[in-house]
């Protein structure tokens, strides 16, 4: 599992086959941000791949994914705040 607040990272993951489990929302400096926890097969070996610096992804779903994770960021951000 991958616990990011890097949507690249975790966009990455999702594009590599990974899946949103939970979205944590915390509050740290004023400001509310997101924690996605992304669950799927061999996403330590995705993490990885990812900080070598060493990937290629097709950038349309790349694209995709990061503004998914943008949109379900806004998403819990905003049930958070009706709480």
């Amino acid at each position: 599992m991958i616990q990011t607040d890097d949507l690249f990272l975790g966009a990455f993951g999702l594009v590599r086959g990974g899946e949103i489990s939970t979205v944590e929302v915390k509050n740290g400096s004023g400001r509310p941000m997101c924690i996605f926890h992304i669950s799927g097969s061999d996403m330590s070996g995705v993490e990885r791949e990812y900080h070598k610096g060493v990937v290629s992804v097709d950038l349309r779903l790349l694209r995709s994914e990061v503004q998914r994770l943008k949109n379900t960021a806004f998403d819990a951000m905003r049930r958070e705040r009706g709480r």
